[in-house]
């Protein structure tokens, strides 16, 4: 049996790239681990628990935005774009650790803690990620969306497959 470390240095062997480590919690060996790598222009992360398995991963990049469709008060600014974030093991924190990175990859890479993204599954339209992303904190200015995705998070009921997709970004005053 292969073991964490065998995998993480295989890892790194693949992909001949930096990683980053969470904080630690304790000065033991951190419970999760993110690997970041440059492919096509993006960002990929992947993040892996302790035991070396996969719980998810994320792809980004840091782009200017010309449309005030994301920051509504803004003509033009940099921001950071989450193209695809999949959360392998679901309700253990992977996607809100992602959220949490991205706004730390957002004030590393100038875009000032902007983070934007297009609230859709590709694979599945019925599973809709909208709601875990208003969980988090995303917000978007089609009220009508915010409003029923608001309502279904009240009333504790899956969101009906109204619409195909949402543009939501995260307002800067936002805690994470």
């Amino acid at each position: 049996m292969i073991s964490l470390m065998q995998k993480v240095d295989n890892f790194k062997s693949i992909y001949n790239k930096t990683h980053i480590l969470q904080a630690p919690r304790t000065y033991k060996m951190p419970e999760r681990f993110v690997f970041k790598y440059n492919k096509n222009g993006y960002s990929n992360y992947r993040m892996f628990d302790r035991k070396g398995t996969l719980l998810g991963t994320m792809q980004a990049i840091s782009e200017r935005v010309d449309t005030p469709e994301y920051y509504p008060a803004t003509n033009y600014y940099y921001s950071f774009y989450i193209k695809g974030l999949n959360a392998i093991k679901r309700r253990i924190g992977v996607g809100k650790a992602f959220i949490k990175l991205a706004r730390h990859e957002s004030y590393e890479n100038c875009c000032e803690g902007r983070i934007h993204l297009i609230a859709q599954n590709l694979k599945d339209i019925k599973d809709k990620p909208d709601i875990f992303y208003r969980k988090c904190g995303f917000t978007s200015s089609n009220k009508y969306h915010i409003e029923k995705i608001d309502e279904c998070i009240k009333e504790n009921k899956p969101l009906a497959n109204l619409w195909y997709q949402t543009l939501m970004y995260l307002p800067l005053d936002v805690k994470l």
